[in-house]
This record gives C-alpha cells, structure tokens and sequence, in this order.
C-alpha cells in the first residue's frame, strides 16, 4: 500500500507539466526541501530556493540547471535566517521585489530544527520557535499577495492539545508543552489562513521517516546515529521520493480536505477541539500579527 501510493503521486507528477510555474521552497537547500525543488526542476518549474547555506544552495541550483526540461526555466537563491523575524521580513520584501508582478503558485516551508532548551535572542522570543513556528506565519502572511495556488508546511500535525493564546510560542510552559508546541502553531495557522483566504489551498503535512540531516543540523549527532542504528533495516524514505507526496497534493487540491492535514500516506488527521474554534485559530494570527509589529518596531 505505502508504495503503491506514491508510486500512484511519482507517475502523476512525471506526467504533469509545469512549464510557466514558479516554486519557492523555504528550507530547500536540503533534505524535503532540496527533494521538493529538484522534483519541480524535473517538470519543468521556475525554482527559488530559500535558506542560510549559500555554498549548497548554489550545488543544488547547479544540478537543477542540469536537469531542467526546457531552457527558459530559472533558478534562484534567497539566503534567510528564519530565527530571526526581521530577517524573515526583510527575505519576504526580497522575495515580493524578485517576483514583481508574477505570482508563486506554490510555496513550500520545511525549515526546521529540533531543541530541547530555550534560546530566547534579541528579538525577546526563543529562536527555536521562531524557525519551526513563528517564521512561517510571517513568510506565509507577508507573501499572500503573490500566493497563486497553494502553501505548504511540512512538519508535523498534532493529534490534539491547546495553546495559550497569550503565549502561543510557550515560552513560559514546562517541556512536553513546549514540544508539542510548533505541531499546534502550524495547524493553527493552517486553519487560520484557510478560513481567511479559501482561494488558496493551504496543507500541512507529517513527512514521515526520511532520510534527512534534520538531526545533525540541529546539533544532535549522537541522535541521528541512534536513529541510524536501530533504523538501518528499516530505512528512511529519500527526500526526492517523499517530495511526490506535496507535490501531488498540490497540484490535485481536490483530493484533499481543505485545509489538507496529513500524514505521509495522505491519510488525513481530523481537526481536534482547539482547531475546531475559530476564536482560538483567528487568535493565533492575532497574536502573531501584534508580536511581529512589536519585533518589526525594535531598534538595532
């Protein structure tokens, strides 16, 4: 069954042509990320990239350039530190001034790491949050004007659970509050953008067991190889493999609920109470859009 699906999403996604669209991938200098662009490149898309790593950034564009089906497709780099939300700001102000005119039908957000303290930074928020969370609101809701088609996290959905809309970030709740918090923000904000903006397919999506740095580059080697060990005969999907399951939801949004909430075999995760009230999703926003006014008004 697992492989037949996305054996079903690779043949569909080979056999679409998307030649005039433009794809920008948040996180894609790697793993999902990198999987995601190097797909669309395949079918014929223009691909930015976003991320802090310029050296790999321009590696992929160079196999992208090589692998690209028709000579008018472009490919670009957008360098961002999404720990930080004026530099998330600023990277939304580049992206709007690149595109001009034209829209991104499709944009992807993977970027993430694991950590399991708090690092609160200048802006007065914890940096970790500010990746796998806050980030993602700002990029999504400063980028909705050019948004042609979809947008898409990939990350991990929750299963149920609350945030405090005073402290959606839970910088002031104990650890497993604190861990569960980004599944939370990222549903939230996907119900939230959807019920704002119904003409935009909007997903967030559980990747699964794929074979990423997501561990390494988040400081935790030692894990990675504990993973690596007990995983060895159970291996991980390859990025490029796993990027069929967005890429296909994306371009079939009829096939799915809206907002589109699933795990990595499109199986899709019902919304649990707090996801259910629009008073504590619109709270989400809210919150957000006060608390990057304020870090937005700080001074250097």
């Amino acid at each position: 069954m697992t492989e037949d699906i996305y054996t079903r999403w690779k043949e569909a996604n080979e056999a679409y042509d998307a030649h005039g669209k433009n794809v920008l991938v948040v996180g894609g200098t790697q793993g999902i990320g990198a999987g995601i662009a190097e797909r669309f490149a395949k079918m014929g898309a223009s691909v930015a990239i976003a991320g802090r790593n310029e050296v790999i950034a321009n590696e992929l564009i160079a196999k992208m350039e090589n692998q690209k089906k028709t000579p008018d497709q472009k490919f670009h780099f957008f360098k961002v530190d999404a720990s930080s939300i004026r530099d998330t700001y600023r990277f939304t102000k580049e992206v709007k001034e690149y595109y001009g005119e034209a829209k991104i039908n499709h944009l992807f957000q993977s970027h993430g790491i694991i950590r399991f303290s708090r690092n609160i930074g200048p802006e007065g928020i914890d940096t970790t949050g500010s990746i796998i969370a806050f980030s993602k609101y700002t990029i999504t809701n400063e980028l909705l004007p050019i948004i042609g088609d979809s947008c898409t996290i990939i990350f991990r959905p929750a299963f149920g659970g609350e945030l405090d809309l005073q402290d959606p970030l839970c910088q002031n709740a104990y650890f497993w509050k604190l861990a569960k918090m980004p599944l939370i923000f990222n549903d939230s904000i996907t119900y939230g953008f959807q019920a704002r903006h119904p003409n935009i397919k909007f997903a967030h999506l559980f990747p699964g067991y794929v074979t990423t740095n997501f561990l390494k580059n988040s400081g935790y080697t030692w894990l990675d190889n504990v993973f690596g060990f007990f995983g060895s005969k159970n291996k991980g999907r390859d990025p490029v493999v796993y990027a069929d399951h967005p890429i296909y939801l994306c371009l079939h949004p009829a096939e799915f609920d809206s907002p589109t909430i699933t795990n990595e075999l499109g199986v899709a995760t019902p919304p649990y109470p707090f996801l259910q009230d629009s008073k504590n999703t619109e709270g989400i926003l809210s919150w957000c859009e006060k608390e990057q006014a304020r870090i937005l008004s700080l001074k250097d």
